[in-house]
């Protein structure tokens, strides 16, 4: 597996890999179509710190931040448990001293994922400040010195 900078190329697999994902959170509404999920991933390759998984197979996974805010972390489902999420945020925290993320309460996988590698609950809300409505977690994580 491959860590490399994103690519406009890279913007389909993105929307996919996320697309892909949706039916596996109970109650994520499907908000956007297709076509807007990769219009969508293209700007935030254009306008944010995006990293890819890519192996023969194509982009396996992502991580995307902007400043400290750490956008997006998603892995399709065969690159799941094999590191990968753990090297594409190894990777964002060597970049930053500080890090955040917002994560769905529903999605216990991920806040585990979070929770092991370091970053704490801060806030948590009921959905009115994300697009799906759905509650949520800020995490928040700071380099050790």
């Amino acid at each position: 597996m491959i860590i490399r900078p994103a690519t406009s190329a890279d913007g389909d697999a993105m929307a996919r890999i996320v697309g892909d994902w949706r039916p596996e959170l109970d109650g994520m509404p499907v908000l956007h179509t297709a076509e807007e999920d990769r219009w969508f991933f293209g700007e935030v390759i254009k306008t944010q710190d995006v990293l890819v998984g890519a192996s023969g197979i194509g982009v396996e996974g992502f991580i995307a931040r902007d400043d400290q805010l750490i956008t997006q972390l998603y892995l399709q489902k065969s690159a799941r448990r094999k590191g990968l999420g753990s090297q594409l945020l190894n990777k964002m925290k060597a970049r930053a001293d500080a890090l955040a993320l917002w994560c769905f309460q529903a999605n216990l996988p991920a806040r585990n994922f979070y929770e092991k590698h370091g970053f704490v609950a801060a806030e948590k809300t009921d959905g009115h400040g994300n697009e799906e409505h759905l509650p949520d977690i800020y995490y928040t994580w700071k380099a050790t010195t």
